[in-house]
């Protein structure tokens, strides 16, 4: 069987690699790789004066290959290929330029843990907080490495966090998914089903996203949300309808819970509405078995980072692709 571009480029450079993602480390400096469909992402952190200070002679020692300029994003030079296909030659000059103007500054970079110099390692560190994890490839000390990434796991298996704060962002994310739904129904009287399919997953992220707790009793907590939040769903369209019929304001229409209720939730307007409700079950299955709360998901997530550590060595020629 024929290799994919991201095998033949792993197997090119002899990298360690987890799902769509590579690590390298070019002369001390810790760069890593997001293959897509149809781009590379390569990013390698470096202070903003200091990537100002090289920009020029940076891109001009790319330019002739037709490599898109460098560009400085939230603490990272940012390379970007546009086709897969080609990365194991562009790779190799970027490596090259890396090598010449980037790796210098990256031996002063300080462990973001500790804030300290003579990093031993590159690994992936979580620079925001555990709610909303932003992992990059950095220079760190194995010792503070290794103390953060037993915190993390600390976090997740304690089930640290709230569930109400959690609850709430579940009834936000779900909220905000329905809310374009019934926006579609009023200004086109059209129903786009599948974006049911997204209500439940929006509300896993939601909670997290307000740091609702990893955990059985977490998934739980959002998929029941959900699935309240889809039934006010229900119970708000209906009323939209009864107010377009009778041309009366859908406030006082809402208002009116016993008569909408009834009409909402009787075996005959549900099954009017059962391509929704189908979508939204599939969602919920979906969002249920792949749950932002889950802690062995987010446990193996950590691990897959850790798959992916490598000894840093400021010294020695840089390695060319292996012919294959």
């Amino acid at each position: 069987m024929a290799q994919t571009p991201f095998e033949s480029f792993i197997a090119a450079f002899g990298l360690k690699s987890k799902d769509s993602r590579a690590v390298d480390v070019v002369a001390g400096c810790p760069v890593s790789l997001k293959f897509g469909k149809r781009d590379v992402t390569i990013r390698t952190a470096m202070d903003k004066e200091q990537f100002e200070a090289v920009k020029d002679a940076l891109n001009a020692s790319l330019a002739s290959s037709g490599i898109k300029e460098a560009r400085f994003y939230n603490g990272f030079v940012q390379f970007e290929l546009s086709s897969p296909g080609g990365a194991i030659e562009d790779y190799t000059l970027i490596r090259n330029a890396i090598q010449t103007h980037i790796a210098p500054a990256s031996a002063q970079r300080p462990c973001p843990i500790c804030g300290k110099g003579s990093c031993d390692m590159a690994a992936f560190h979580d620079f925001s907080d555990d709610t909303n994890p932003l992992n990059e490839f950095v220079r760190v000390h194995a010792s503070c490495h290794a103390h953060a990434v037993e915190q993390a796991q600390a976090r997740i298996t304690s089930g640290a966090g709230s569930y109400l704060r959690g609850i709430l962002g579940a009834l936000l994310g779900a909220a905000l998914v329905l809310a374009i739904c019934f926006l579609i129904v009023m200004v086109s009287d059209t129903v786009i089903a599948l974006l049911f399919v997204a209500v439940t997953g929006a509300a896993g992220i939601g909670y997290r996203l307000l740091n609702g707790p990893y955990g059985a009793k977490g998934t739980i907590a959002f998929v029941v949300v959900s699935i309240l939040a889809f039934a006010g769903y229900i119970y708000v369209e209906c009323a939209h309808y009864i107010a377009q019929y009778y041309e009366l304001s859908i406030f006082a229409v809402l208002l009116e819970f016993e008569v909408v209720a009834q009409t909402a939730f009787s075996p005959a307007y549900l099954a009017e509405d059962w391509f929704q409700i189908i979508f939204f079950i599939v969602g919920l299955v979906l969002a249920a078995i792949a749950s932002p709360a889950s802690a062995k998901s987010a446990l193996n997530d950590i691990q897959g980072f850790e798959s992916m550590v490598l000894p840093l060595d400021d010294v020695g020629e840089l390695p060319q692709p292996v012919n294959r």
